[in-house]
């Protein structure tokens, strides 16, 4: 049965537009993420502020997978392997126009007891596939959500919606290049996803608001508490009635910018 999913973007200051943020010394709320704090050059984003990472050379954000998602200019990213100890080769991967990567963390987790992820490639793959194999292009929907880290909601374990597209099309399952070491075919974990921007698309102008100096406290949309465990884990699916939940929270938001916008 086709099946719709969430994603955790981190936050930005221009709406995801493939762009370094404008003023990314202050934008502090994606550093909660670890993959973010590790690896972001604050000296290389401030001199390149603005512009689309696809024309900095030398020099990948680590948001690179997310923040293309509403960029009209497709852009290259690199997939670094999540277990560091295997130190498998990079792999690069072409993203069209208005696409990221949907990145389904939960299902990678071992059963094996004291272990935190699955290191068998078999095991990686299907749960994979289920997950991906599950997603319909042209019918699912993929919920957009940033969880504490944003300057908007501060209560712990908030998860703020961000918007709503319609699936266009999702990339096929790649792989990390083989070692000697490692000759399996170990997947990466990420797979692309285009949504059908701007036709089936709507987006919580958050960042418009916090520019012009608008209070945004009346198109706040938190993720309902009933759907917690759905937007948890970067990525995680959502049946048709969890999908209806999620839509109900941000309907009377769009509501309120039909008057106010």
């Amino acid at each position: 049965m086709p099946t719709h999913i969430s994603a955790r973007l981190a936050w930005h200051d221009s709406c995801w537009n493939g762009c370094i943020c404008e003023d990314p010394l202050s934008n502090t709320s994606c550093m909660v993420h670890e993959y973010i704090r590790d690896s972001r050059n604050d000296k290389l984003e401030k001199q390149n502020a603005g512009k689309h990472f696809s024309t900095i050379k030398g020099y990948e954000p680590p948001c690179s997978s997310e923040i293309s998602l509403f960029s009209a200019k497709p852009s290259r990213i690199i997939h670094g392997d999540p277990l560091d100890w295997r130190k498998l080769p990079d792999s690069e991967e072409e993203l069209e126009a208005f696409s990221f990567c949907a990145r389904p963390y939960g299902r990678m987790f071992s059963t094996e007891k004291g272990v935190t992820w699955e290191s068998d490639p078999r095991k990686q793959l299907d749960q994979l596939n289920e997950y991906f194999g599950a997603i319909e292009e042209g019918h699912s929907l993929v919920f957009f959500y940033t969880n504490h880290g944003n300057p908007l909601v501060d209560e712990a374990g908030d998860r703020l919606l961000i918007g709503v597209a319609r699936i266009k099309k999702k990339g096929s399952q790649l792989y990390f290049p083989k070692t000697p070491k490692y000759t399996d075919d170990y997947p990466i974990w990420s797979r692309a996803i285009a949504i059908d921007y701007l036709a089936q698309s709507v987006v919580i102008p958050y960042q418009e608001y916090l520019k012009k100096g608008y209070d945004p406290s009346n198109i706040i949309c938190r993720v309902p508490g009933s759907l917690r465990e759905q937007f948890s884990y970067v990525s995680e699916q959502l049946t048709d009635d969890e999908a209806v939940v999620a839509l109900e929270a941000i309907i009377p938001k769009t509501r309120i910018l039909r008057f106010t916008v």
